[in-house]
């Protein structure tokens, strides 16, 4: 038996003239340490190729990434509040990303505003639900047996495709703030990552209120409340009653005889017209003002604060997409007709007969011809005021054993009908209403009182069947509805006229309903450019 030694030579090639050369391989015989020379040791040496310099890496597979605002969306609403007519709204902005190529495996979304990052939305994250395939991959198999200068990359969880991404205008914290739609230019940038390389894609766009300059609202989605912001328009419309005229007695009588009072003066002031037999000790004489422009100003705000509130104080809440938020209004009084509600003075009324509270509103879309010619008039407080009545008051009323005449006092009682202070938040909160149902409704709504009232004279409709001749020939443009009685139980809506006098007591029961309170925060509503 022969015994064998390590190979030598095995496999080596020498390269001459660009010829591969085998060199035979040798292997020693331990017996006697002669080499045996094999010939043909079965090795085959087939260079396919040979070069000079190192083979060239191939190429890993690259992608492309592209953002774009659909235009298609012209307006968004929080929530998707729906109109008055009920017309479904937006509540998203929506971005299309297209990838191409070998897809990516994650992506962001940033929103930014003038103040930095106000959203961001992660591929990876719980808000993939945000997130719609609209297209798949185009791309088709390839062969097993094609040749490519490209390697596969690792697997894409976002493969090449259309792709929409739904924002709501909440930021990472749960916050919808209206501000920052109004007038702002925005930008979205979208940037997308695979096996080490990274890529960016950008969308500008602007937003603006397309309904009214006059509020604002911030949702807080996690706590669950609304914070509406109102600006109003003030204006001191000064005090009536509160006036004393000097009269002298002239030299001459008016048969031309000489005046026996010559030279006598007389004094008259406004509460001297109040009638003896009304006025108490208790209840002295106002002489004076006893709320100044700016304390009504304050009072008025509260009475929006109050009525238009819908939260655990007054009114509860308000349902949105089967989801309970409270809301809660503030007003800011500002004068830069611009950014508010239509102007409208406040009357301090005393000693004399009741200032009657009116206010046509605004100019708005449904363009009223009425509406816009009330415009064209002066606020000088003849077509629009919200009136204070304290003191002695004299009312018109029919039959009255006091000829009408009652004192109001500078309380703030819901159950006292003659509390002045209560009386005059509750009526600034109807009369401001006004344009809030005018803006959100249109002018006929708001000024038929939501169909409780004709158009004008603003009379109270009487009960179905209760008609009488003269009713058929006032103005009425919501003929479909009928005048109606106090409800005995639950909310008493703020905007409507009824034909009772309900109990003081029930007052506490009076609100602005949810579906005006909800028109207010549609009033927000944005548009895209």
């Amino acid at each position: 038996m022969m015994q064998l030694g390590e190979w030598k030579d095995v496999g080596t090639i020498k390269v001459q003239d660009q010829f591969p050369l085998l060199i035979k391989s040798t292997i020693k015989c331990n017996y006697g340490g002669v080499p045996i020379k094999i010939t043909d040791c079965a090795q085959v040496n087939e260079p396919a190729d040979i070069e000079s310099a190192p083979k060239e890496a191939k190429k890993i597979k690259d992608f492309k990434i592209s953002l774009e605002l659909d235009t298609k969306i012209k307006s968004i609403v929080p929530f998707g509040i729906k109109d008055f007519k009920e017309n479904e709204e937006n509540q998203f902005f929506k971005f299309k990303l297209k990838i191409s190529g070998d897809g990516v495996n994650d992506w962001q979304l940033d929103i930014k505003g003038k103040s930095g990052v106000i959203y961001t939305c992660y591929s990876s994250t719980q808000e993939l639900d945000e997130v719609i395939v609209t297209g798949k991959s185009k791309r088709g198999p390839t062969s097993s047996t094609e040749s490519s200068s490209e390697e596969t990359s690792s697997p894409s969880l976002w493969p090449a495709g259309e792709y929409v991404i739904n924002w709501d205008g909440f930021d990472a914290k749960g916050i919808y703030d209206s501000t920052l739609f109004n007038g702002e230019d925005l930008e979205a940038v979208i940037t997308a990552r695979k096996d080490g390389k990274q890529k960016n894609a950008t969308v500008d766009f602007s937003t603006n209120y397309s309904e009214v300059q006059w509020t604002d609202v911030k949702i807080d989605r996690n706590a669950k409340i609304i914070y509406v912001t109102l600006r109003v328009n003030l204006t001191d419309g000064g005090a009536k009653g509160l006036s004393c005229y000097t009269y002298s007695e002239p030299e001459h009588t008016l048969s031309g005889e000489p005046n026996p009072f010559t030279g006598i003066k007389v004094k008259f002031c406004d509460w001297d017209k109040i009638p003896s037999s009304v006025i108490k000790p208790s209840q002295p004489i106002k002489k004076t003002r006893s709320k100044t422009f700016e304390q009504l100003r304050d009072l008025a705000i509260e009475g929006l604060a109050q009525y238009w509130g819908r939260n655990a104080t007054r009114g509860k809440n308000v349902m949105l997409n089967g989801v309970v938020f409270e809301v809660f209004v503030n007003a800011v009084n500002l004068q830069d007709k611009s950014k508010t509600m239509d102007d409208i003075p406040l009357v301090y009324h005393t000693n004399g007969d009741s200032g009657r509270s009116g206010n046509t509103g605004g100019s708005y879309k449904d363009n009223n011809l009425d509406d816009n010619i009330m415009n064209l008039i002066p606020d000088t407080g003849v077509v629009q005021q919200l009136s204070y009545n304290a003191g002695y008051i004299k009312n018109d009323w029919k039959n009255d054993k006091l000829d009408g005449w009652r004192y109001y006092d500078d309380i703030d009682n819901g159950s006292s009908p003659y509390a002045a202070i209560s009386k005059f938040k509750e009526t600034a909160a109807h009369e401001i209403g006004h344009e809030i149902l005018q803006a959100y409704y249109g002018t006929t709504f708001s000024w038929q009182h939501k169909g409780s009232s004709y158009y004008l004279p603003q009379n109270t409709k009487p009960i179905k069947g209760d008609k009488t001749i003269i009713d058929y020939f006032i103005p009425d443009f919501m003929s479909e509805s009928s005048g109606e009685e106090y409800p005995k139980n639950g909310e008493i809506d703020l905007m409507k006229y009824y034909n009772n006098t309900p109990n003081p007591v029930d007052q506490t029961r009076l609100i602005a309903d949810k579906n005006d309170v909800l028109g207010l925060i549609w009033l927000t509503k944005i548009k895209l450019k």
